[in-house]
């Protein structure tokens, strides 16, 4: 409890108190956890709260903040429309690559479950988590700006960001994060 503290103090600093408690704790939760999973449990574990606490990179912060990312952008997009397209070929076909491979890796869920509990290696879990985050992020930051899409642009890349964020969050859960709804 004192390092979750301790961790929390840390990010309520790095935020300028902008967050309340209940937040910073639950990032510093996600931070230690994707600090302790992500190499793998045979090598020591580094604690650097600092590093471990940044809003980029490989960290709980960032894994959660791009979470809620992706959450206030789904819920943009539904306040410009409420009709739900399913996913047609010809999307697909205009996808950028980036695209392409965050589809590719969402659909590798079920093999990173099982090989993370074949081998009894959470940090399988883990590197997956921050692979689909960085490209996440990759992509929103390349992209051009979605809600200036047209309607069917943006209800295309709707349900395939949902797709990516049902994933990313079912990947936390089993990683016992805690869910932050904004930051």
């Amino acid at each position: 409890m004192e390092l979750i503290e301790e961790i929390t103090s840390s990010i309520l600093g790095q935020f300028e108190e902008r967050l309340d408690h209940d937040i910073a704790e639950k990032l510093a939760i996600s931070a230690l956890i994707i600090n302790d999973t992500k190499g793998d449990i045979s090598k020591d574990v580094n604690l650097d709260i600092p590093s471990m606490t940044k809003l980029n990179g490989d960290t709980g912060t960032y894994v959660q903040y791009t979470a809620v990312r992706m959450r206030s952008l789904l819920g943009r997009i539904r306040e410009n429309k409420t009709n739900n397209q399913i996913l047609k070929e010809d999307d697909c076909n205009n996808m950028n690559p980036i695209q392409k491979q965050i589809l590719f890796l969402t659909s590798l869920f079920p093999l990173k479950i099982r090989t993370a509990l074949d081998m009894y290696k959470p940090h399988v879990l883990t590197q997956y988590l921050l692979e689909i985050t960085g490209l996440l992020n990759k992509w929103y930051n390349d992209s051009p700006r979605i809600l200036e899409m047209n309607n069917e642009e943006q209800q295309s890349i709707a349900s395939r960001l949902q797709a990516c964020l049902m994933v990313l969050e079912k990947t936390m859960e089993l990683l016992h994060m805690p869910k932050v709804e904004k930051m």
